[in-house]
């Protein structure tokens, strides 16, 4: 699927609209470029390193990744001690993301690849 850019504003009202969890995987995928899969692979102790070496599903290559300290906070508030951070699917990350931009009247295809696109 095709998914558009979204100007800054926009972006900014989708991160203040989304709700816990889609929000701190917005801003991460946004200023990480990561992708989804790797996202949602994230464990507690990789955010608490904030600068983790992760492996990239896509690639099998290694990447030293920035976790952004607003959603670091974010996470180590809202999940549990150890394991993985996030317990959803691509899938329903990718329902929530279309319908926030639907509610804000957002005419661009969004998808989770529109977080990347920066």
């Amino acid at each position: 699927m095709r998914t558009d850019h979204l100007s800054s504003t926009d972006k900014k009202r989708m991160e203040k609209r989304l709700k816990y969890p889609y929000n701190v995987i917005w801003i991460i995928g946004a200023e990480s470029g990561l992708r989804i899969s790797d996202i949602l692979d994230l464990t507690v102790t990789q955010v608490k390193n904030g600068r983790p070496t992760i492996r990239i599903k896509k690639t099998k290559k290694s990447k030293r990744v920035y976790i952004p300290k607003r959603a670091q906070k974010e996470i180590l508030a809202n999940c549990p001690k150890s394991g993985t951070v996030f317990t959803i699917t691509r899938q329903a990350v990718f329902k929530a993301f279309k319908k926030t931009a639907a509610d804000l009247g957002i005419k661009a295809v969004v998808g989770t690849h529109t977080m990347r696109k920066t």
